[in-house]
């Protein structure tokens, strides 16, 4: 039986070589410089970070994020589900504020990158474009570029 997505918005990965660390400052949190996470996903709706302590669910957060071609500033999100996985915990974040620009620049960035897997599961050899929104996020050597290579 095919699972249904019950997700409002697509999400990317953050592509594991870059690795990007964000800040999470939790209300409910006694730690108040914030709890260091790394981030998996991201969507217009929200994203999922690894963190090393639990995060209560329903606590709401502050969260600044900046990415090759993409700066969040000031976020509020609130955490909506926190799952242990070997000593590490999978935290769901649900943004609730976000502004209209930033959503629809990662939408973009969502959609750009779907639209290449598909070109790559096609067997397309032209599928990398610099004014694709996702490309400084991405590292597929098939697209003819590195990390090295970007500038």
């Amino acid at each position: 039986m095919v699972k249904k997505e019950r997700r409002k918005h697509p999400r990317f990965p953050i592509i594991s070589d870059l690795v990007e660390p964000v800040m999470l400052k939790v209300s409910s949190c006694e730690i108040k410089e914030g709890v260091p996470g790394i981030m998996l996903d991201l969507s217009a709706g929200g994203m999922v970070v690894i963190t090393f302590i639990p995060l209560q669910e329903g606590s709401l957060l502050e969260l600044t994020i900046n990415l090759p071609g993409l700066k969040i500033e000031k976020a509020e999100g609130k955490i909506v589900r926190v799952e242990e996985k070997a000593g590490t915990y999978a935290v769901g974040i649900g943004f609730f504020k976000l502004s209209k620009k930033v959503k629809e620049k990662i939408k973009q960035m969502a959609k750009d990158f779907h639209h290449c897997k598909i070109r790559q599961l096609n067997g397309e050899k032209n599928i990398c474009f610099k004014e694709c929104s996702y490309y400084l996020l991405c590292s597929q050597t098939i697209k003819g570029h590195t990390k090295k290579n970007k500038k």
